[in-house]
């Protein structure tokens, strides 16, 4: 296992911020003044020059009662403090020593693993000062720092580099996982469905709406297929939304599906498929991406037959771009079907990735010109030459016609379908663009 930096500390001591900028990611931490926009632990990599190795970002550390969300927090920096093998104790300067700073660092040491403590906010206060206040934490090694201004951060590196192993040292980054995100309404179970995915209580859960904040990536590994899932914070209409820390939690979110390749929109069998369900599967197969719909609760539907039937009739007037929309009835709590979700995902997925041979497509455009011919065009026959396909991850195809006329929509949707439906690619997004033979350079094309 990569070798592993835990940040701890008091909350809003800067602990996201310091992760965001020694993590070499583009997913970055929401950072907010308020306490607490940090709830999950968060992993990313770090990378100084050659050498990687595993960062966490983690809540504040607070003293809490059983059973609150901020005692759910704790649990999950615990786990954090147990993974890594040197901890990041950050304090705040400018606040000085407090007694929870006291109280959190008996409680680190306690843990035996190494500590660096980073004073951080210090670029307006005398270092050396600072020093002498924190050296009653009990920490020998310590470093000044400014995250918000990326001030003290080569000494930061030198002393973490300190405690690397020289086999981790040169360790180099994982790459190639398949990249799912778990995204949906508030409260649907994104992160049950993650736990239960991972085997354990690796995120927080609630029925309190929007406990999950930062977009969580967490590596694993289905079948031997190796896999990074990411849960995503509840996405509500952007109408009901007026919280900045919210807004900034949804656009986290969306941004993972330019990075994803598979999206699993999960729905409340309770309400499944509302307005905000449909605009969110919609959102993913207009970036592309494989797009499986995991209805959950089912074990709490009464009539599951009809509830299904309304389902897919739902899909295919709401979603209708998309020929045979994949849908998974499961349990994220009982853990009924996650197996067949992943498995339903993955195999889409392969799909999502096949190369088709020219003569196969062309034979294919024979046959669909034959069952329904293309429509007339200022009196003349329309006629489809030529088919090729020049991408995947979508699918995506060319088509080349006689005519410099428009090829209706009703009659390039038709296409898209009878050629998903030949060749498999039903619940993919299959993008169809046909071009006119007189200039097949010219940008006048137009897609389904």
């Amino acid at each position: 296992m990569a070798f592993t930096v835990a940040i701890i500390g008091r909350p809003n001591v800067g602990k996201s911020t310091l992760f965001n900028r020694l993590s070499n990611t583009r997913h970055k931490a929401l950072v907010d003044p308020r306490p607490g926009a940090t709830r999950d632990r968060r992993v990313a990599t770090a990378k100084i020059d050659d050498q990687t190795f595993n960062i966490i970002d983690t809540a504040g550390l607070e003293q809490a009662s059983p059973n609150t969300m901020t005692a759910h927090m704790m649990v999950q920096t615990d786990k954090a403090i147990q993974e890594a093998d040197l901890l990041l104790m950050v304090v705040d300067v400018r606040a000085g020593l407090t007694g929870e700073d006291s109280i959190f660092a008996k409680k680190i040491r306690k843990s035996g693993k190494p500590v660096i403590l980073v004073l951080n906010k210090s670029e307006s206060s005398n270092a050396q000062t600072a020093l002498v206040e924190f050296s009653r934490l009990g920490f020998k090694d310590a470093v000044a720092t400014s995250a918000e201004h990326a001030i003290g951060l080569p000494d930061l590196w030198e002393s973490i580099m300190s405690y690397m192993p020289e086999e981790e040292q040169e360790k180099p980054a994982e790459d190639g996982k398949i990249k799912i995100a778990i995204i949906g309404r508030p409260n649907a179970g994104k992160s049950t469905l993650m736990n239960q995915i991972l085997g354990e209580d690796r995120v927080i859960t609630s029925p309190v709406a929007g406990t999950t904040r930062d977009a969580i990536a967490i590596p694993f590994a289905w079948k031997g297929t190796p896999i990074e899932i990411i849960d995503t914070a509840g996405m509500r209409r952007k109408s009901r939304i007026e919280d900045d820390l919210e807004k900034r939690s949804v656009s986290d979110a969306l941004e993972m599906l330019n990075f994803c390749h598979i999206v699993i929109l999960v729905v409340d069998a309770g309400s499944p498929l509302d307005k905000q369900d449909l605009t969110l599967g919609d959102r993913a197969l207009s970036e592309g991406r494989v797009l499986v719909i995991a209805i959950n609760k089912w074990d709490t539907v009464t009539a599951p037959q009809k509830l299904l039937g309304d389902i897919y009739n739902k899909l295919e007037h709401g979603l209708g771009q998309v020929k045979g929309i994949l849908a998974v009835p499961i349990s994220a709590r009982t853990g009924y079907h996650v197996p067949e979700l992943l498995d339903t995902a993955l195999e889409a997925y392969g799909r999502w990735n096949m190369q088709i041979p020219t003569s196969r497509l062309n034979d294919w455009l024979i046959d669909a010109t034959e069952d329904h011919s293309p429509p007339m065009y200022n009196g003349k026959q329309v006629h489809l030459r030529y088919a090729t396909q020049s991408n995947t991850r979508p699918p995506t195809f060319l088509l080349f016609s006689s005519t410099q006329g428009d090829i209706p929509e009703h009659y390039r949707r038709y296409l898209a379908h009878h050629l998903s439906e030949a060749f498999n690619l039903n619940g993919l997004p299959v993008r169809v663009f046909i071009r006119k033979k007189k200039n097949p350079y010219a940008n006048d094309e137009n897609s389904v």
